[in-house]
C-alpha cells in the first residue's frame, strides 16, 4: 500500500486535456521521426551535392559521385566516384565505396570501410 501511494505522489494523474497533448505531441513526433526515416537518402544527396561542390570550387578539380544511397540504419554506399583535376587526367576512379557509420565511433571521427572496388 505504501508504494501505490508513494508513485501516486510521484506520477500524479494526468488531466484529461493534458492527457490528449501528450497523446498528438507523442504522435507527432514519431511522425517526424518516421518522415526523415523515410526522406532521409534524398536529404543525404542534396547534402552531399553541396559538399562535392564547395570541394571542387576549393580544391579546383572535378568530384562526381554517380549514386550515393543510405543501406540499412548507418551504412553509406557510393557508387561511380570520379576524381579529376581541371588541368590533367583523371586522378582516382572508384566504382563503389561502403562505409559503416557507428554513431559512437563517429563521434571520434572513426569511420570504418566495408567494402572498396
Amino acid at each position: 500500500m505504501k508504494s501505490k501511494n508513494n508513485l501516486k505522489r510521484l506520477f500524479p494523474p494526468l488531466k484529461p486535456g493534458m492527457r490528449k497533448i501528450l497523446l498528438y505531441c507523442f504522435i507527432s513526433i514519431l511522425g517526424f521521426l518516421f518522415l526523415v526515416f523515410i526522406l532521409r537518402t534524398p536529404i543525404f544527396n542534396i547534402y552531399l551535392h553541396h559538399k562535392t561542390i564547395s570541394f571542387s570550387k576549393t580544391h579546383h578539380t572535378s568530384l562526381v559521385i554517380g549514386k550515393a544511397r543510405i543501406t540499412g540504419i548507418s551504412s553509406i554506399l557510393l557508387k561511380d566516384i570520379v576524381l579529376k583535376p581541371d588541368t590533367g587526367d583523371t586522378l582516382v576512379r572508384i566504382g563503389m565505396i561502403q562505409a559503416r557509420l557507428d554513431p559512437w565511433r563517429l563521434i571520434f571521427g572513426r569511420i570504418s570501410f566495408v567494402a572498396w572496388k
